[in-house]
């Protein structure tokens, strides 16, 4: 699907004067003509075989319409913004007909568009669930604001006002979306600041990726250069740069099926929490403030997305450590945050995928779809496609780092098998039902435990017993130590208590008095005082909450300690 060009009979009356005009000024077009494509838009054509790194066009600067031409036409106006007086401008001048000079080229553009701008209730559906439901409609506002702001300007002046109507504004403002280049080919250009501008004749060729062209702004001349042979017959074609189906239908109206350089803009969000100002900082410090991110279709996660996820997957021992980092650090800190990191953006990528999905379900196409609903519909497709694309990866990546975590040599590669192996091989509720003593003295002697403090109680009995399966590996945590349970109560960098560490801290002692030594007295067995002891219990509390993550399956949620 190429660019949407004005259905007008090349040979018709309109193109010949557009020629003449070119001629009449200067411009240089002789390998060039125009003629209608296969798919009926019009096109330019090579009308004879063109050399590598020759000159197929070029216009003078008087034939440049920027800004500046649009205030000096108009000075009365020159309050208006320059993007929104280049608009009036082109209407100013379409509505001068035939006294108009640039009546040769207004006349042989489009007079309506194919950009969701234009898009009516049947075509407009075809985007719901995507970015760009929204993001038209917030512009088409924007526009809309410009507009009252135009008819305000012009209230009262000596131009007809009420000619100018806001499907006309419309009109302008998607000519130059569609058409404008930057004002650094402006020979004329006396400001440093890139402005849009337009260059009758050179914006008529349709837009490929990758085709090598330069265009110049030499000796009072903008020019281009076909970098490449060109064979009499065959199509010309401008590059318009690596744009994204979502910036092509938006900014000129069509899309390209199977567009390699297409992606699914991402942003990504805070969650208030207690640590979110932490995180902030850490963001900031690491110049990870950003939040804009781009998916394409190698699946691949974009690098500071996935550095962001990670600050904002930490929990606060992560964040202790977490001041004391280097950028290159946030590569990878632990199994238990990189477990954290891909789950949360495994989820992002469901949400929107379910919002997606269920758009396209409950959509159906019309009989005989517009021109811009099959451009918004090869849009929506890819879209999915690229989000799709993306979970699978993530999926896939999520299996390799479970198996990682648990030196699992066989390598599960279906997610749903990988998560039960891995909840197989690490600390669970589950594995402290199936020590039923232990479970029955608990919940039989205990009401209303949480499934933290009953891990703690669970570990700190696996940590003591040398021939269970969970000793060799608790080993290794002896020495583990997590400053926000420290006996001192966490101090901040500003020197005094924090309070959350310092509340939860206290909470945890009351959780101790409450069980000991009750339980120690009831069952002396199971729960020995010299080892179910205040600073056992703390640091057992500390490696549930360190290194403990919530493991998402299909039969819901399982939290899990970790190995580092």
């Amino acid at each position: 699907m190429e660019a949407h060009n004005n259905l007008v009979d090349p040979s018709g009356n309109a193109v010949q004067s557009l020629w003449e005009w070119a001629k009449t000024n200067n411009c240089y077009l002789e390998p060039l003509e125009i003629r209608l494509n296969e798919d009926g838009f019009r096109a330019v054509y090579a009308k004879r075989d063109i050399q590598e790194e020759e000159k197929i066009g070029s216009i003078p600067g008087k034939l440049v319409i920027s800004q500046e031409t649009a205030r000096t036409a108009l000075p009365q106006y020159s309050d208006l913004p320059g993007h929104v007086l280049l608009k009036v401008y082109l209407i100013h001048e379409r509505l001068r007909g035939v006294d108009s000079f640039w009546q040769p080229y207004i006349s042989v553009l489009p007079k309506t568009f194919s950009t969701p701008l234009w898009f009516n209730t049947e075509e407009y559906a075809v985007l719901k669930g995507t970015n760009l439901e929204f993001a038209a409609e917030e512009y088409k506002q924007k526009i809309d604001q410009e507009f009252d702001l135009v008819r305000k300007t012009l209230n009262g002046s000596t131009v007809n006002e009420h000619l100018i109507t806001r499907e006309m504004y419309y009109w302008a403002t998607t000519v130059v979306s569609s058409r404008a280049f930057s004002s650094k080919l402006d020979p004329n250009a006396t400001d440093e600041e890139d402005q849009q501008i337009m260059l009758p004749l050179l914006d008529m060729l349709n837009h490929k990726l990758r085709q090598p062209i330069t265009w110049s702004n030499h000796e009072g001349q903008v020019s281009f250069v076909c970098n490449r042979k060109v064979a009499a017959g065959e199509e010309v074609f401008n590059n318009y740069g690596a744009k994204s189906n979502e910036e092509l239908l938006q900014g000129y109206g069509f899309c390209i099926e199977n567009n390699e350089v297409d992606y699914f803009a991402l942003k990504i969000n805070f969650r208030a929490t207690s640590t979110v100002d932490l995180k902030e900082l850490l963001l900031k410090r690491f110049g990870l403030t950003d939040f804009k991110h781009f998916l394409r279709r190698d699946g691949e996660i974009p690098e500071n997305l996935a550095k962001q996820i990670r600050v904002l997957a930490m929990n606060r021992y992560e964040l202790t450590l977490g001041q004391n980092l280097a950028a290159e650090n946030m590569e990878f800190l632990n199994y238990r945050n990189e477990i954290a990191m891909l789950q949360m953006y495994r989820q992002l990528l469901a949400q929107r995928l379910h919002v997606l999905n269920t758009a396209v379900q409950q959509s159906s196409d019309p009989e005989e779809p517009s021109y811009a609903y099959t451009a918004g519909k090869i849009y929506r497709d890819g879209q999915l496609e690229i989000l799709q694309l993306n979970f699978t990866q993530v999926s896939a990546k999520l299996c390799q780092v479970l198996s990682n975590a648990t030196k699992d040599t066989v390598g599960q590669t279906d997610l749903v098998a990988s998560l039960q192996h891995f909840l197989g091989t690490v600390i669970t509720m589950e594995k402290v039902v199936s020590d039923r003593e232990f479970f029955e003295v608990i919940t039989n002697n205990i009401d209303g435990l949480d499934e933290e403090t009953i891990l703690a109680l669970f570990i700190i009995r696996c940590s003591t017993n040398v021939d269970g399966r969970w000793y060799a590996s608790l080993a290794k945590y002896q020495d583990f130590h997590d400053p926000n349970y420290s006996n001192d109560l966490f101090e901040t960098s500003a020197g005094g208590l924090d309070p959350e560490a310092q509340e939860d801290l206290l909470n945890l002692q009351e959780m101790y008095d409450a069980l000991f030594p009750y339980m120690t007295s009831t069952n002396p067995d199971l729960f020995p005082a010299n080892i179910y002891t205040w600073e056992k219990f703390r640091w057992a509390a500390s490696i549930v909450d360190s290194l403990s993550v919530t493991i998402q399956t299909p039969d819901g949620a399982v939290l899990a300690i970790v190995p580092t």
